[in-house]
């Protein structure tokens, strides 16, 4: 075969691959194009999605910046990403974790408080007979879900306040451990335990549920705060978000709008 015969060939076969690709699925769903701008992505505990659901939405609708939530428990998330380094923001249920983070070097700047979220026992509304203290309720035989302390914040902080009380060894061959707040919230709507250790807004949306005002639970908070971790690529802009996110009329306004209290530093 000549080099002529041979070249046409190939040409032929070339521009049919060509025409077959261009038909395909795969090219036809390709963007015709690229995103502006590279999402910001947040580590964010399960408690706080939905309202930084709400704030992320604001956000992007003022400044066109996509805001990329992932999900899980404090410690779990915090592990993640010193190893991984991936992440712009951190957002933990507790700003012992922030503390974490900085002892660790993960953090770059100032962290900036978010609100304040309520520790309480929660039972079904059904459930009306008066429970004067949590160590009525698990002496009476009663199972309680709450976040696991080695890797949730709510977990974290019960673990180390009742260690203080010293009422947690006697508490502990009645808790139900879940990974996150959200997942002792949830075993207790479907009826896998009788009570769950959880923050009083999660309740505002489950009138099926009540939280109960105990004696352990006096004053028990978890402070919510965002870092900017070290390791982002986008400094600059996550800078602007964290102060997006604290802006009283801006995140901050949001942030009430679902429960939060104001931070412990603010009025």
């Amino acid at each position: 075969m000549n080099r002529i015969g041979l070249a046409g060939i190939i040409s032929g076969v070339v521009l049919c691959a060509a025409i077959l690709l261009l038909r395909s699925p795969m090219v036809s769903q390709f963007p015709r194009t690229l995103p502006a701008r590279t999402p910001l992505v947040v580590l964010c505990a399960a408690s706080n999605r939905q309202v930084l659901e709400s704030v992320a939405a604001e956000y992007e609708k003022t400044t066109g910046v996509k805001i990329q939530l992932v999900l899980g428990a404090s410690q779990s998330l915090l592990s993640g990403t010193a190893i991984s380094h991936v992440g712009d923001l951190y957002v933990p249920a507790d700003d012992s974790y922030i503390a974490i983070a900085r002892e660790q070097q993960l953090l770059a700047g100032e962290s900036i408080p978010l609100g304040r979220m309520k520790i309480v026992l929660a039972v079904s509304a059904r459930r009306t007979e008066a429970i004067p203290s949590l160590k009525s309720l698990t002496t009476s035989g009663a199972r309680v879900a709450i976040g696991d302390p080695e890797v949730a914040a709510i977990g974290r902080i019960v673990r180390e306040h009742l260690t203080r009380r010293g009422e947690w060894t006697g508490l502990e061959s009645s808790l139900i451990l879940q990974p996150t707040v959200i997942e002792a919230l949830h075993a207790l709507q479907i009826g896998a335990t009788d009570a769950a250790i959880v923050y009083e807004l999660l309740l505002r949306k489950n009138p099926e549920l009540r939280a109960l005002e105990l004696p352990e639970f006096n004053d028990l908070y978890c402070d919510v705060a965002v870092g900017i971790l070290k390791h982002s690529s986008q400094s600059d802009e996550s800078l602007r978000f964290a102060r997006y996110l604290g802006a009283a009329e801006q995140g901050g306004k949001i942030y009430r709008e679902h429960g939060f209290l104001p931070p412990a530093s603010l009025p």
